[in-house]
């Protein structure tokens, strides 16, 4: 059993003979390297490397006009029988939504930008969905911005959106697609640089994506003071029907 917020997981205590099973993730390869110990039996992600060379496609409606793509996919605990690797995955979004995994997750998405604008990237505002409070949003975003920012030498646009008080968090909760858009239409609490986004170039970043409400609410705004958005990368889709990677 999986267990959220830790990188050690408890698998079973049975048996004489057990296996410590190091695991890597690179390049959509799935590596297992085990060794017998006498001792509990643990799982242990030590390291997991997710820079892709398929990216798994988003679509959005209304959002067709952008390039979408998320690095993984994310399985909610309530979905069965599922692989290893959407254990991992899941565990990769669990991690960087603790701040744990930011430095790794941050050269993916440089990685990204750099490959996608080549030397115009200086050029490319990177920006974060707002989380639902100030606060979670500087623990959340910034340190990140900044990393993926001195990694690929984007424009950090974190300073210039701001969170005002606090609404009601719309990842995680069982809600409908029509709840999500009137929860974030009736109480916007964000606020941004308008004479800062006029005209610039944005790519914004998501951790999760499902519906996609956060992420056209935030991309609405952003148009709206005469920004060009045009790319959204995502940690994790969303998805309910196991694909094996």
């Amino acid at each position: 059993m999986f267990v959220r917020r830790s990188k050690t997981i408890k698998a079973a205590q049975n048996g004489l003979l057990f296996y410590c099973f190091k695991v890597s993730c690179v390049r959509n390869f799935l590596h297992v390297s085990f060794f017998p110990i006498f001792a509990r039996f643990v799982f242990q992600i030590e390291h997991i490397s997710f820079c892709r060379i398929y990216m798994v496609q988003v679509y959005i409606k209304g959002q067709e006009d952008k390039e979408l793509s998320s690095f993984l996919r994310y399985y909610p605990v309530r979905i069965k029988n599922i692989g290893m690797d959407a254990f991992f995955d899941r565990q990769v979004i669990y991690d960087f939504k603790d701040g744990r995994n930011h430095v790794d997750v941050a050269k993916c998405v440089a990685k990204m930008l750099v490959k996608k604008f080549g030397r115009k990237v200086r050029s490319v505002v990177f920006s974060c969905v707002p989380a639902s409070s100030q606060e979670r949003n500087e623990a959340r975003n910034k340190n990140f911005s900044e990393l993926v920012c001195k990694f690929s030498g984007a424009i950090n646009g974190f300073s210039h959106v701001k969170v005002v008080g606090e609404r009601t968090a719309v990842h995680g909760t069982k809600v409908k697609k029509e709840e999500r858009a009137k929860r974030l239409k009736e109480k916007n609490n964000i606020e941004v640089d308008a004479n800062f986004f006029k005209n610039k170039i944005v790519c914004i970043w998501d951790d999760v994506v499902t519906t996609g409400t956060s992420f056209c609410a935030y991309t609405a705004q952003l148009e709206q003071v005469g920004a060009h958005v045009t790319n959204g990368i995502f940690l994790g889709k969303t998805s309910y029907k196991y694909v094996q990677q």
